[in-house]
C-alpha cells in the first residue's frame, strides 16, 4: 500500500488494504519504510490507481498512518473568526476517505507558533499509533494522546525550547515512553513522555560541539543483546540512549553536521545516518 499526499489532498492509491497490513508510524512498521505488501501499482497520477481523494482543511506535512480500516493525519488551520492557530487530528476511513472526527488538540500562543520556515508547516511531524492510542506531535507547541475515537487522553505543553524553522521530527514508542529529539537552536535535547499520562520521564542533554544545534530527524528504536536502544542523530553526532533512564549508551561524532532530517537505518547489524541536511 502506498499513501500519496499533497498539498490539501490525500488520495490514496487503488491497492488492497488487507495485503499490506498497518503502517503504524513514520517511514512504516520498521521505521525505515520497507513495506511486504505485493501486487500494489508502481505508477500513478493524479487519476490513475486513485481510489479516491478527500480536501483535508489547513496544511501539514505530516505523514499519513494506517490502523486497521482507519488512517490518521494531522493539520494545523487558521480560526476564520480569530485567527487563531488550531493544531489538529484527523480520521479518516480508508475505504472511501470519509473523514470520521476532526479534533483540535491545540490552540498555542502565536508567539509560540512564529517561528517556522516558509516551506515548513505547523504540523510536520508525524503521529505514531500503539495499543489503541493515537500520539500526535507538534514539536515545542505540545504532545498529546487520543483514543481512536478522537477523545483527547492528555495533553504536554511543559516541554518548550526555541525552533528553527518549525519542527519537523516524529515521536517514537520504545516500551512505556514516547520519545522525540529536540534540537533547537540552542540547548538541544532528547526527551521521553511516559504513554499512560504524558508526564516527563526524562530529558537528555545533547551536549554537542556543533555550531548550528538545530535537526529535525526522527529516532529510531533498535535492539542489541535483547535490550532497545534508541537511535537519534542530531547536529554533531548520533547517539544511543535507554528508553528507561535517557542514559546516553554511546556517540559517534562527524563534523559540524547540523539541520539533520533522514531517520536512521538499521541493518546488517550497522546503523546507517545522514551527517547533514
Amino acid at each position: 500500500m502506498k499513501i500519496y499526499i499533497r498539498s490539501l489532498t490525500i488520495a490514496f492509491v487503488l491497492t488492497s488494504i488487507s495485503s499490506a497490513g498497518d503502517w503504524p508510524q513514520f517511514r512504516g512498521p520498521t521505521g525505515d519504510g520497507v513495506s511486504a505488501a505485493s501486487n500494489v501499482p508502481v505508477e500513478w497520477s493524479a487519476e490513475k490507481n486513485v481510489a479516491w481523494k478527500t480536501a483535508i482543511p489547513g496544511k501539514g506535512w505530516s505523514s499519513p498512518i494506517l490502523s486497521g480500516d482507519r488512517l490518521y493525519v494531522t493539520t494545523a488551520t487558521h480560526d476564520a473568526d480569530s485567527g487563531d492557530l488550531s493544531l489538529r487530528a484527523l480520521c479518516l476511513d480508508a475505504a472511501n476517505g470519509q473523514i470520521i472526527w476532526n479534533v483540535e488538540v491545540f490552540r498555542p500562543k502565536p508567539e509560540a507558533a512564529r517561528q517556522v520556515h516558509t516551506k515548513n508547516s505547523r504540523a510536520s511531524s508525524t503521529p505514531v499509533i500503539a495499543d489503541g492510542r493515537l500520539y500526535v506531535h507538534f514539536g515545542h507547541m505540545g504532545t498529546a494522546a487520543l483514543d481512536l475515537d478522537g477523545n483527547i487522553v492528555w495533553q504536554q505543553q511543559s516541554i518548550t525550547y526555541p525552533p528553527v524553522h518549525g519542527n519537523g521530527g516524529s515521536p517514537v514508542v520504545a516500551g512505556d515512553v514516547l520519545v522525540f529529539s529536540c534540537d533547537a537552536a540552542a540547548d538541544p535535547f532528547v526527551a521521553a513522555l511516559d504513554r499512560n499520562d504524558g508526564q516527563v520521564r526524562w530529558k537528555t542533554p545533547r551536549n554537542t560541539h556543533a555550531g548550528k544545534k538545530f535537526s529535525f530527524s526522527t529516532p529510531l528504536v533498535i535492539e542489541v543483546d535483547g535490550r532497545q536502544q534508541i537511535i537519534s542523530a542530531g547536529s554533531g553526532f548520533v547517539g544511543a540512549y535507554d528508553p528507561q533512564d535517557g542514559r546516553e549508551i554511546w556517540r559517534v561524532r562527524y563534523g559540524e553536521g547540523y539541520s539533520v532530517v533522514p531517520r536512521p537505518v538499521f541493518a546488517h547489524d550497522t546503523i546507517f545516518v545522514s551527517s547533514g541536511f
